[in-house]
């Protein structure tokens, strides 16, 4: 098994020399897209977003850089673009789409993508052999295109996580951001009209509470199962609410298991310094603002009416208490008031 799955390795990519890849999962509207934007302002680095995203009509219909540019006209885009085609032998990233379904897809509560990524860690299929390939290809493109050896993505699927652990050549360190339930629950009842160059490609309808505790709920128990599963990856678990209000304590955790030094990162976050995002691709449409400071976002506990706070700890609650929540929480006195991971830039 071992010979079939080297075999995925790009003849470009020695196997000594892998590349590093920081992947942060979990659910989304839980500040991955300025974690990403503080961990890809170090000088080692490069964040380019979701690159899960890239595998969809997004990437010609409503895909905007944070450089301002559509990804087919933004020049590192284009240069991924072209080799990852040219490592591929395909000629669009919509024509992995399909393939790569078959493995992340959350439909189904992932159970069935799950088993088809056990089958290719022991019996590899020529499917699998060739989705392994395509996942490298990608990471190989960027880290050719960009020259940096180390790549951010926030993609924040826990499936595609598993992907990189199983992928060789890719030495993966994971990032399981959690976020309270509940402010979840009310970033995701914001609604958004589709505004593609301002980083809405789409537009956002209020989600009902039930579906949102759902997702959270799900994406977070698969993000755990990865880690118990790979533990051969270095990984650990992130709280929002704790790298906003003690960023130097929490980014001393995340230089342990990236390898990197992020201490001056947090000492100018702390002292207000923004952070700018480079090509990230997909996101929140913080990263089109043109800066990300760190400033937490406690809205939900004044503004999401008490029978959704009650609804989201009744159906979601015993799940936030695994990761340290509360059902009375108070803010930290650490945290800053201004918010700005989650202002929308246009809402309906």
């Amino acid at each position: 098994m071992e010979s079939e799955m080297s075999s995925s390795v790009t003849s470009d990519q020695p196997a000594s020399d892998p590349i590093r890849v920081i992947y942060v999962m979990g659910a989304g509207r839980s500040g991955s897209t300025a974690l990403e934007g503080m961990l890809g302002d170090h000088a080692d680095t490069v964040a380019v977003g979701e690159i899960s995203a890239i595998f969809s009509s997004i990437w010609d219909e409503r895909c905007h850089c944070s450089c301002g540019e559509r990804g087919p006209d933004c020049e590192i885009w284009r240069g991924i673009f072209d080799r990852w085609c040219e490592l591929t032998g395909l000629d669009s990233f919509e024509e992995n789409g399909p393939l790569n379904a078959k493995y992340e897809s959350l439909k189904r509560f992932g159970l069935p993508q799950w088993r088809r990524q056990m089958r290719a860690a022991h019996e590899p299929t020529e499917e699998d052999t060739t989705w392994l390939q395509r996942t490298h290809a990608i990471y190989q493109a960027v880290a050719d295109v960009t020259g940096k050896r180390v790549i951010i993505d926030s993609s924040k699927n826990p499936l595609r996580a598993r992907s990189l652990c199983l992928t060789p050549g890719l030495d993966v360190r994971l990032i399981h951001l959690t976020r309270d339930v509940r402010g979840v629950v009310w970033s995701r009842l914001k609604a958004y009209r589709k505004d593609p160059k301002n980083g809405f490609g789409k537009e956002h309808a209020p989600v009902p509470v039930w579906r949102s505790v759902g997702y959270w709920g799900l994406t977070n128990l698969i993000a755990s199962a990865v880690r118990r599963a790979h533990p051969e990856c270095l990984s650990m678990l992130l709280r929002y609410e704790d790298y906003t209000a003690e960023p130097l304590r929490e980014f001393a955790r995340i230089s342990e298991v990236t390898g990197l030094d992020y201490g001056p990162i947090a000492e100018r976050l702390v002292a207000g310094h923004p952070v700018r995002p480079q090509h990230t691709c997909a996101g929140n449409p913080v990263r089109m603002k043109g800066a990300i400071r760190l400033a937490p976002d406690y809205q939900w506990m004044d503004n999401l009416p008490e029978s959704m706070k009650r609804r989201s700890w009744l159906l979601g609650g015993w799940l936030a208490r695994c990761y340290g929540y509360e059902k009375h929480p108070t803010v930290p006195a650490a945290a800053a008031p201004e918010v700005v991971e989650n202002a929308p830039a246009k809402a309906a």
